[in-house]
């Protein structure tokens, strides 16, 4: 009877001679092949071949791939020498691959590429190194968004001494050097604004600042004060409000009605509540409450539930909440993922919205167990008062460190959650935390002109 080992080595032979590399290797490192001379010549073989694919993969830009080939030649009779030689080779790839990702501002991926080095044991002084360099990046990348330029510029200087290659980091340093002198120049306009009261100046200067600095804490208080006292002149030049109707702050909650947008404009209904909500070193919210919005123009008589600043209608589309999912009811010109809505169209997570010829508004839907939903305007234009975003909240509205938060705060240890009751607005979190000033154990009732401070958060609300 023919040896079932030697059946074995021809099933691998002809395998490596048909280019079945992993066929063939997956045979010869069957531990009783290898005391035999003709498996281990064979596995020498394929050895070389995985080595020469390692290689090639790693020339193409397919690192991963490569080192994957690597791990399969090492467990057959590859030459060590041959293995160290592929292995500082890939090493050396891995690390122009974190290189080129910090020269292109992108301090994590660099350091993501560098823990997979050093999970394979591919890891020497000069990567190190560059680790520390990375670090130093993503801190410099950190304190420009607070407006620190000059710190950010002392870390890229320590990063550029630690890499080999210190050009790749130049045109960081030197985007900034010019990011400083603009924010100085920023920071005198808006000091001078705010000494003079000149409030619309004050506005400009804020957001040209939050432009390039989008935490500058100065910069977001100058806006929400700046902001407030425009509004206070905006609402004292409309006319006085006829017996009966609502204060001016409440929002007007619109209704489609067969093809035409009706107004209601309810009682102090927090249910139909609009506010903004400041997270402190984050951003400002607008965030509506009600489960059918208007988006339009700006309009002192007949404002929208979502005011934008473009060159769309003054009652443009209706987005309402029914149970779960979001619809989008035309008024004017409305795409959704470039397709004209002719009708009620469904919004999903991820979808892009064009009102006009060029406003264009991303939906998001983070949180699978909530159906609030989030807005970002992805154009050029604005929401007024300026927003970072647009909150549809339904039910809860969770601000905190995970990627699945409606509101992304990455230095919180902890979510924060707004949430809705049958009789109030609340707001719940782990541990001790106050609401203006009170102590509260875990939860508590909140207004629309609220501070909720803890340990590690701030947050405050306003009318919108």
């Amino acid at each position: 009877m023919f040896d079932s080992w030697r059946f074995q080595i021809r099933t691998a032979k002809a395998a490596l001679r048909d280019g079945r590399l992993d066929e063939a290797s997956e045979i010869l490192r069957q531990s009783r092949l290898r005391e035999y001379l003709p498996a281990k010549q064979l596995s020498r073989e394929a050895g070389r071949r995985l080595t020469d694919r390692a290689l090639g993969l790693a020339a193409s830009g397919e690192t991963q791939a490569g080192w994957r080939a690597l791990e399969s030649a090492e467990s057959l009779e590859t030459p060590p020498e041959r293995l160290a030689e592929v292995r500082q080779v890939l090493a050396e790839r891995g690390l122009r691959e974190a290189e080129a990702y910090l020269a292109a501002g992108e301090p994590q991926q660099a350091i993501a590429c560098l823990a997979r080095l050093e999970r394979r044991g591919a890891v020497n002084g000069e990567a190190r190194r560059f680790r520390k360099a990375a670090g130093a990046v993503t801190e410099a990348r950190r304190l420009c968004r607070q407006g620190r330029f000059g710190e950010a510029e002392t870390l890229l200087a320590e990063a550029k001494s630690l890499v080999s290659h210190p050009d790749v980091l130049e045109s960081l340093r030197q985007a900034c050097t010019v990011k400083r002198e603009e924010a100085r120049q920023l920071s005198e306009k808006l000091h001078q604004a705010l000494t003079s009261e000149s409030w619309t100046a004050a506005l400009s200067a804020a957001e040209a600042l939050l432009e390039i600095a989008p935490d500058h804490r100065e910069a977001r208080i100058a806006r929400r004060k700046a902001w407030k006292a425009v509004g206070m002149q905006q609402t004292s030049a409309h006319p006085a409000r006829p017996a009966g109707r609502p204060r001016g702050d409440e929002p007007v909650v619109s209704v489609w009605r067969g093809g035409a947008v009706s107004e209601n404009r309810p009682d102090d209904d927090f249910r139909n509540w609009r506010f903004l909500v400041w997270v402190d070193a984050v951003g400002g919210f607008l965030v509506c409450l009600g489960s059918r919005l208007v988006l339009g123009q700006p309009n002192p008589d007949s404002p929208p539930d979502v005011p934008l600043l473009a060159d769309i209608s003054r009652r443009h589309a209706v987005i309402h909440r029914d149970g779960e999912g979001y619809f989008v009811e035309p008024v004017h010109s409305v795409k959704v993922d470039g397709r004209p809505a002719s009708g009620p169209t469904p919004l999903r997570d991820g979808s892009v919205l064009q009102l006009g010829e060029n406003l264009r508004i991303r939906f998001r839907k983070p949180h699978a167990l909530s159906a609030t939903a989030r807005l970002e305007i992805i154009s050029h234009h604005k929401s007024m008062p300026s927003a970072d975003a647009i909150l549809l909240m339904a039910d809860s509205c969770i601000l905190g460190p995970g990627s699945h938060s409606h509101v992304v705060c990455r230095d919180w240890t902890q979510d924060v959650i707004l949430h809705l009751n049958k009789e109030a607005l609340h707001c719940r979190a782990t541990g001790e935390f106050q609401i203006d000033g009170q102590p509260c154990g875990g939860q508590g009732p909140v207004t629309r002109s609220s501070q909720i401070e803890g340990e590690a958060f701030s947050l405050s609300l306003e009318p919108a």
